[in-house]
């Protein structure tokens, strides 16, 4: 019998191989790099109008810190967020002008058809050819005041890093007073960052330098990972899968900074997440504000900022957020609780998908029982109703189900028998983007339920709550073998069906 400890190095390897499917290409990230080294020689060329500036480029954000993901759709774009310093510039400066003098030298060169229009903080170069990204520069200046600002408040090897930026939004866009600009410091970040790993960061490193038989210094920080690194890749991706587009997703940066705070150096990605998912709501402060309390996810090298700032003036942002962790608890830590590694794979492929489930049970080398419930036992159902629309399912969608019984949760699987009267929970996972309309169908079958006229098959638009309609509550009314099917719907057209969700009710 297994026990727990290799359950739990099991899942751990699962998991490890799950982020890894989650990664850019070598080659991707690689060209990446090429790519906006060569936007900075080009911007401190000789004849550069930008030249007397000392200006460099400089990468920022999930790229930095080893985070990222490769989209979940194959011909999806990643974005690269990039920092333009400029140094010593004159003191009659705006933001505005700070950032017309980057903006006129991508214009009139090199990157003149790579251009997008201006955003409200950057310049974005878009790559059409080979791996497709775009990157946003943003224009930049160090932050002169910073001493005065940080000293006692942030270790200065943080704030040394301190920026100002532009902001097309801000008050003081067109100002000269740089103390009035917006404030960012995405290197000192990264360097808190790093901290909150550096053992498993070092251990890692060293593993890598021996395997590629090379020096610690000639190994680049992106072929490591830490489980802290995978844990957040894993949750980015889980959120990814239940929101889509939606506006009310968390946002990354609030991931990264409280999954950092809870990180407790565990070796074990499983582990690591359930320190994360189990402590970092614990990392969300309180503060008052004007008679209320508000909620604080503090920036660790500017104190001053808020994070969650949007959550005060829109607290359905805040209500999802506890509602993703709540969720990925459950479809990430209590999977391994009463599951073996066949549930544990059902539950993880209607949060992540199968594609990338099945290749991380087969990279980690587990195997699972080849016998799966399909549509070919299904009873016959001439009361099922068949889809009107147009069919073009480039989209996928997965169901997980779970029911309440006792006063307790459980996980639906392919060997689960629901006993009669109990609440059943699904919910589905896209990768379709919004916006689109949710159909649910529920077939009913048996004897029970056509005696008590209960048989069902109507295609039917979602009517519960949840993320976008993708939840469906039931209850196990009659004996038999039932069904359940999510159809996503664009303009007229089903790109996406689940097939069926079979429910042994006993």
């Amino acid at each position: 019998m297994i026990t727990n400890e290799q359950k739990v190095a099991q899942y751990g390897d699962i998991l490890e191989e799950l982020g890894k499917s989650l990664d850019l290409t070598d080659k991707q990230v690689e060209e990446a790099i090429e790519r906006y080294q060569a936007v900075g020689e080009y911007l401190q060329r000789e004849d550069s109008t930008l030249v007397e500036f000392s200006p460099s480029i400089e990468p920022q954000g999930s790229f930095l810190y080893g985070t990222m993901i490769k989209p979940i759709h194959e011909d999806g774009q990643f974005d690269i967020d990039l920092l333009c310093i400029l140094e010593n510039l004159p003191s009659t400066d705006t933001q505005k002008r700070l950032k017309e003098r980057i903006g006129k030298e991508l214009e009139v060169g090199r990157y003149e058809d790579m251009l997008d229009e201006e955003g409200d903080h950057c310049w974005t170069l878009n790559y059409a050819e080979g791996t497709r990204f775009h990157m946003d520069v943003l224009p930049s200046t160090p932050d002169l005041h910073r001493s005065e600002i940080y000293e006692g408040k942030v270790d200065q090897s943080f704030y040394d890093y301190a920026l100002r930026m532009t902001d097309k939004g801000s008050d003081s866009y067109e100002s000269i007073n740089r103390r009035e600009w917006p404030k960012t410091n995405p290197k000192g970040y990264s360097e808190w960052f790093k901290q909150q790993m550096k053992p498993e960061f070092e251990r890692l490193l060293k593993e890598a330098a021996y395997k590629l038989e090379a020096n610690i210094e000639d190994v680049p920080d992106w072929k490591v990972k830490t489980p802290l690194q995978r844990a957040i890749q894993i949750l980015k991706r889980h959120r990814d899968m239940m929101y889509g587009e939606d506006e009310l997703k968390p946002i990354s940066i609030i991931i990264t900074t409280l999954a950092a705070r809870a990180y407790r150096h565990e070796s074990n990605v499983f582990e690591a997440l359930r320190t994360i998912l189990n402590n970092m709501e614990y990392y969300i402060e309180d503060e008052p504000k004007d008679g209320e309390i508000i909620k604080w996810v503090r920036n660790p090298v500017n104190p001053e900022e808020n994070f969650a700032d949007k959550w005060e003036h829109d607290n359905r942002l805040q209500d999802s957020f506890f509602e993703w962790i709540k969720r990925a608890k459950h479809e990430i830590l209590e999977a391994i609780e009463d599951g073996n590694l066949e549930s544990v794979k059902s539950i993880l492929e209607a949060s992540f998908g199968k594609g990338i489930v099945k290749e991380a049970y087969s990279n980690a080398g587990l195997q699972t029982s080849a016998l799966t419930k399909s549509a070919s036992i299904l009873p016959i159902a001439p009361h099922r109703e068949s889809p009107t629309w147009p069919m073009n399912t480039t989209g996928s969608i997965s169901i997980s189900g779970r029911y309440n019984h006792d006063n307790k949760w459980k996980q639906i699987t392919e060997s689960t028998v629901i006993p009669k009267h109990c609440r059943i929970m699904f919910a589905a996972n896209t990768s379709v983007s919004s916006p689109y309309s949710v159909y649910w169908q529920v077939v009913n079958t048996g004897e029970e339920a056509k005696n008590a006229r209960g048989l069902r098959g109507n295609i039917f638009p979602s009517k519960t709550a949840g993320i976008g309609g993708l939840k469906q509550v039931e209850r196990s009314l009659y004996k038999g073998t039932h069904w359940i099917e999510c159809y996503i719907v664009k303009n007229g057209i089903c790109v996406a069906k689940s097939g069926e969700f079979i429910v042994e009710i006993g």
